[in-house]
């Protein structure tokens, strides 16, 4: 749990029950299950994610596209814009 930025309020009771802890990044309460923290450990390597949402927002800022960069690499691939965008708040009709 420390190697994964959780800091245990309590003591340890089971793999599947919810263990209060103090999120390292943001300092907030938490509830995570020792199960869902192992997972991630294992699926992406010990690192100090902290919560769900520290993992989420780490995630997002490793994705996100700088705006030059997308105009050049739309200009590279020769690509037309149809019109402005519209964003439709609903996806129903």
């Amino acid at each position: 749990m420390l190697r994964n930025g959780c800091r245990p309020k309590s003591a340890f009771s089971s793999v599947k029950a919810e263990w209060p802890c103090i999120c390292e990044r943001r300092k907030a309460d938490i509830v995570p299950t020792y199960d869902s923290i192992a997972r991630a450990a294992q699926q992406h390597g010990d690192a100090p994610r902290g919560c769900r949402d520290c993992a989420d927002r780490a995630r997002v800022e490793k994705f996100r596209l700088d705006e030059a960069e997308l105009a050049k690499t739309i200009a590279q691939a020769h690509i037309k814009q149809w019109g402005p965008h519209v964003r439709r708040l609903s996806t129903r009709l």
